[in-house]
């Protein structure tokens, strides 16, 4: 691996999933990493872990210098409240790296050319590969789409519609015409939530955010429950998913890039 500069501090923070958990700990080998924030899978960050985050935060910060290495969904213990005006403020490190943009921007250079709605039936046909069942049905989970619908650098691929903020239902809605183009012969349709009796059943092609399932959160096609068949959004997940399943042989997530963006840093 590169030469690491081990004297610059460095504050680890993200929401635990599958994807995270196999790379981060080879990204961040050798960093001097001198606090870290591990929000658990399924959990949201809630004013009392927002505050314990910050605390930390503001540690590196006093110290004089630092560098913020945070998934998207922690970068939100950044944001800090000013409790007399409600004026809402955000610390700032010398310098941070979001890992969801680095894989994302891997996978945006893999596909590139290929329009959101290609690169959706190509993770859908790499799905397929495995599963032994004809598709009769698909579901869609309209529970929390919107949680990764806000950038393209989630969802690769162009004509994404960057910077339209939609609903849940929306985005469920988009998912099911897509689809409804895809397996014209295909029941298409949409539920508010994951619910076993929708999903267990073969034959059955289910489109859901990593963030969903209370209490269980399926954030990784590999340990997927059902009996049907599953797209994990955002593409990222699913693309580490179909990896590990040796469905996709032709692309892995590049460790050193996302270390020399670390470097370029220090």
């Amino acid at each position: 691996m590169n030469t690491v500069n081990t004297e610059t501090p460095i504050f680890l923070a993200y929401r635990r999933n599958e994807l995270f958990d196999h790379y981060v700990p080879l990204i961040t080998q050798g960093l001097n990493v001198v606090e870290t924030f591990i929000v658990p899978k399924g959990t949201n960050i809630d004013d009392e872990l927002r505050e314990q985050g910050l605390a930390l935060a503001k540690r590196i910060i006093n110290s004089g210098n630092g560098i913020f290495i945070s998934d998207k969904t922690c970068l939100e213990i950044l944001r800090e409240k000013d409790p007399e005006t409600g004026k809402v403020s955000y610390l700032h490190f010398t310098e941070d790296v979001i890992l969801n943009w680095l894989f994302s921007d891997q996978l945006d250079l893999y596909r590139r050319g290929y329009s959101l709605e290609e690169n959706l039936q190509w993770l859908v046909e790499k799905t397929l590969l495995s599963y032994q069942y004809p598709i009769k049905r698909i579901v869609v989970v309209e529970e929390n789409l919107q949680d990764h619908w806000d950038s393209d650098y989630e969802y690769f691929g162009t004509g994404f519609p960057c910077g339209v903020e939609r609903e849940d239902t929306d985005i469920a809605k988009w998912f099911a015409e897509t689809m409804k183009n895809m397996f014209p012969k295909a029941l298409v349709s949409t539920i508010p939530e994951v619910k076993k009796e929708e999903l267990d059943e073969p034959g059955t092609l289910v489109l859901v955010d990593r963030h969903c399932g209370k209490g269980s959160w399926y954030n990784d096609a590999t340990v997927w429950p059902y009996r049907s068949a599953v797209v994990i959004l955002p593409f990222s997940s699913t693309v580490f998913s179909l990896t590990q399943l040796g469905q996709i042989t032709d692309f892995e997530f590049d460790v050193e890039k996302i270390r020399a963006e670390i470097f370029k840093k220090q």
